[in-house]
């Protein structure tokens, strides 16, 4: 399979569950609200919407971590069990 058709793929993947988490959203709401109720539903929202506000200040962080620790495992080989926080944190700032 080409680049450009696991690009296509991964694009209508992508897609296809942004449609369905929307649609999930949409079809759940009703009952939770029946079923908490109105105080407890608010709760719960504002507790999702946090999580996503947490997940947004993730800045790359994570994406930047998994580069640079593919980088040097690709120099350096395979990490083997004895790497530890700062190893990892000094290959971070490579």
């Amino acid at each position: 399979m080409t680049r450009t058709k696991r690009s296509a793929w991964t694009l209508a993947a992508g897609a296809t569950f942004s449609v369905a988490s929307a649609l999930t959203a949409v079809i759940a709401s009703p009952y939770l609200l029946r079923w908490l109720g109105a105080d407890q539903f608010g709760a719960y929202r504002t507790l999702i919407d946090w999580f996503a506000v947490i997940a947004f200040l993730d800045f790359g962080v994570g994406g930047a971590l998994m580069a640079a620790l593919a980088q040097r495992s690709g120099e350096h080989g395979a990490f083997s069990v004895g790497y530890n926080l700062a190893a990892l944190e000094r290959a971070a700032m490579a």
